[in-house]
């Protein structure tokens, strides 16, 4: 926990508020839940095509708010294996549950280096934590 947000000790995570999942060569990815808070009211969600090639800190998926069109980056490069179909229907599954029925997508890697640029749970903690008191003082909460 960091303040009010639950970051699993079972994930990795990127410093643009994704979490990673890897399971038998393949990862899972999703928006932490500081990233769905800082997105509050998700809307829409384009999700990418199965088969599509991605590139670590290229664009994944992007999503409406009330507010804003945001970017998700992908933390690894390689090939979508799977989409969160859900999230067509239900985009706010990303703002109720980050970290279950809110994933985006599955990426079957190709460069298996790029694991060691992800964040553990300690590395993401103090990382994330330095953010929520830069937004806290800026805001004055």
């Amino acid at each position: 926990m960091v303040e009010e947000f639950y970051f699993p000790d079972n994930l990795l995570y990127s410093r643009k508020h994704v979490w990673v999942k890897i399971e038998n060569d393949e990862a899972t990815i999703g928006l932490t839940s500081l990233g769905q808070s800082l997105a509050k009211g998700i809307v829409h969600v384009d999700l990418p095509l199965i088969g599509q090639n991605v590139k670590r800190n290229g664009t994944v998926a992007s999503f409406e708010t009330i507010k804003a069109v945001v970017k998700v980056t992908s933390p690894l490069t390689g090939k979508i294996a799977e989409v969160n179909e859900v999230l067509r229907e239900k985009p706010e599954k990303i703002n109720n549950d980050p970290y279950g029925e809110g994933w985006i997508c599955k990426i079957n890697p190709t460069k298996k280096d790029e694991f060691k640029k992800l964040l553990d749970v300690k590395k993401a903690a103090r990382y994330f934590e330095k953010i929520i008191r830069k937004e806290k003082e800026k805001y004055g909460g």
